[in-house]
C-alpha cells in the first residue's frame, strides 16, 4: 500500500460525487464544483455547502471539494470533525 497524503488543513473539505453519479433524491439542490486534486466536475449538495460555510470549525478557511477517488488517497484519520450526509441522514463525529 502506498503512503497516504495528509488530509488538508487549509480548507474545509467536502467529498462529492462526480457529475452524473450523484443521488439527487438526497440533495436539496445540486451545485457544480470541481475536485481540488484532479479537477473532475462534481455535483455537491447545496445544504452540505451551506453547513460547511456556517460550520463552527471553519475558522475562515475556504470550502473545497474532493471527488471520491481523490479523497481515498488522503489520510482520513487526520480529520478532526466529520459530518456525513450520505443517504440523506446526517451523522457527526468530532475527534478530540
Amino acid at each position: 500500500m502506498s503512503k497516504l497524503l495528509p488530509w488538508p488543513k487549509d480548507a474545509v473539505m467536502i467529498v462529492a460525487s462526480k457529475k452524473g453519479e450523484e443521488h439527487r433524491e438526497w440533495m436539496e439542490s445540486v451545485v457544480a464544483a470541481s475536485c481540488r486534486d484532479c479537477g473532475a466536475e462534481l455535483a455537491a449538495d447545496s445544504a452540505t455547502i451551506r453547513a460547511a460555510m456556517q460550520g463552527e470549525f471553519r475558522f475562515g478557511r475556504p470550502v473545497q471539494f474532493f471527488c471520491i477517488p481523490c479523497h481515498t488517497r488522503h489520510d482520513v484519520r487526520q480529520i478532526n470533525v466529520l459530518v456525513d450526509h450520505r443517504g440523506g441522514v446526517r451523522r457527526d463525529a468530532v475527534r478530540q
